[in-house]
């Protein structure tokens, strides 16, 4: 969704990547490097990405050292983005940060525009991998922050563009960066048995980093459900759904709404004080200490005997498992089947412990 804000902007800077003409004085080595060029142009325009890959792979390995190399690095880019090859993507920009971007894309007048399109296309790359190595999350949270932190204006940019630019690659680098905030919670999750202390412990850190993020809020407070902090659990469902309801546009924001509606009536015995809460939670991302620090055995004797049951039976979380929700950064838990339906969470929790 968000491809279409820098190519608009940078389009005439970017045109002579693809247009066969040799820019600023720049020299193919001979006219089977002009073809090399000009067959990865092809291919690209006839949509047919993995010849791309592959035509680029023959020019780099014939022409090693080239006059071209930024102009070769973003296609790279391009084209694995086009082809879906999204880890492939933020592999190729690692080896870019490696070499130093100021030293790939040296070119005063080109190469300005030129980083901003590779860092901008590793880094929508980031959310759609969904099981990144260690060196692809370092590599992710790199071009995420360089992108957000631009410092380099492609030539041609008026004020206004180059401002729009900057502002507009906020949403792309944020996301990537909350989607690597929430993968050691969503790995701990996943784990047999899931490590829900673990999971609190990173997903707290990642709501402190990212107050404003309704995914994290979220999946924290499945985390506390995991561990039976039903009045906490309730507090972050309500963030999430202050932030942002409908997750990211997986759902209604009606459901998230009923949800909590459901959670706090069960945990309560009604709605005295939901609305408190809501706001409570619309004004900090974390629940007062002494809601955080309450014993369990306080939050029974406020709560009636829904909450008893669930807490004294547990909730076996054999299959809450986050899933990868591509483009949209947002983990979904997803329950057991038997618990789909159940329009709560406390349902599915006393449906799981009691199955």
């Amino acid at each position: 969704m968000y491809r279409l804000v820098p190519y608009r902007l940078l389009a005439a800077a970017g045109a002579c990547a693809l247009s066969g003409q040799a820019p600023g004085g720049k020299q193919y080595k001979n006219a089977a490097e002009y073809e090399a060029y000009n067959a990865v142009v092809k291919d690209i325009a006839a949509s047919n990405f993995s010849q791309a890959t592959t035509d680029l792979d023959a020019w780099k390995q014939k022409y090693p050292q080239t006059d071209f190399e930024a102009e070769r690095e973003v296609l790279y880019l391009k084209v694995c983005v086009s082809g879906r090859r999204f880890a492939k993507a933020v592999d190729k920009a690692g080896e870019v940060l490696g070499r130093g971007l100021d030293q790939v894309f040296k070119d005063p007048r080109d190469g300005p525009s030129q980083e901003v399109q590779l860092l901008y296309n590793a880094t929508i790359s980031v959310p759609m991998i969904a099981d990144p190595t260690p060196a692809e999350i370092a590599t992710g949270q790199a071009v995420a922050r360089s992108l957000m932190n631009l410092e380099r204006r492609p030539a041609g940019l008026s004020d206004a563009d180059w401002s729009k630019l900057r502002s507009d690659v906020q949403a792309p680098a944020k996301a990537a960066l909350v989607y690597l905030a929430l993968l050691p919670g969503s790995r701990a999750m996943m784990a047999k048995p899931p490590d829900c202390t673990t999971a609190q412990t990173v997903l707290e850190k990642a709501l402190e980093d990212y107050p404003d993020s309704a995914s994290i809020a979220y999946n924290l407070g499945r985390a506390y459900l995991c561990l039976k902090k039903y009045s906490v659990a309730i507090y972050e469902f309500a963030r999430a759904e202050g932030q942002d309801a409908t997750l990211g546009g997986t759902q209604s924001a009606a459901k998230l709404r009923a949800m909590v509606d459901d959670d706090y009536k069960t945990l309560h015995g009604g709605t005295d004080g939901l609305e408190q809460l809501r706001e409570q939670a619309k004004q900090s991302p974390m629940p007062p200490a002494g809601l955080l620090h309450a014993s369990r055995s306080a939050v029974v004797k406020q709560s009636g005997s829904s909450a008893y049951r669930s807490s004294r039976s547990g909730p076996r979380l054999r299959g809450f498992a986050p899933a990868h929700i591509m483009r949209l950064v947002h983990f979904m838990s997803a329950w057991p089947a038997k618990c789909r339906s159940a329009r709560s969470a406390w349902a599915c929790s006393e449906s799981a412990s009691s199955g």
